[in-house]
């Protein structure tokens, strides 16, 4: 009995110290895609200066297809090494500040819209709507290969 108890409690501790890791920025294999927290025009520049074309989700809080993408689509390892590996990913809330002059500027109908942009900011693709994993690596390697 006494075995039982001591393996339960190591169990037990063990998962509250993986959890407390994990919660901490431990080390995870679901990485997905890395967005950064900047400015629109921030990620310009760093996109000019890497030379690598830039990703840009513009959401809305309210929108469902917009969650589904950001608990499916975005934290795909596979979707998020491609896309850190080549794009400089910029994530924005379409109906608050800075993202408000940027569905004007992009005349978008609605969300979620998923754009591609050069590092001058020359749309390359745009695609509306919640789409999967395969299909949003598929618009990515095509928007590299410049057949988007």
């Amino acid at each position: 009995m006494k075995k039982i108890i001591f393996l339960f409690l190591l169990g037990f501790l063990l998962s509250i110290s993986f959890s407390a890791c994990h919660r901490k920025g431990g080390k995870s294999d679901a990485v997905g895609i890395k967005f950064e927290r900047a400015s629109y025009k921030q990620v310009l520049d760093k996109a000019q200066k890497m030379g690598k074309p830039v990703f840009i989700d513009l959401y809305a809080s309210w929108c469902g297809p917009c969650k589904m993408m950001e608990r499916t689509v975005f934290v795909d390892k596979t979707v998020g090494n491609f896309h850190n590996a080549n794009f400089i990913n910029f994530r924005i809330d379409g109906e608050k500040g800075e993202g408000r002059d940027l569905v004007k500027q992009f005349n978008i109908m609605g969300y979620p819209t998923l754009i591609y942009v050069d590092g001058s900011g020359k749309v390359l693709h745009t695609e509306i709507g919640a789409i999967g994993s395969q299909e949003l690596m598929r618009i990515g390697k095509n928007v590299l290969k410049g057949t988007h």
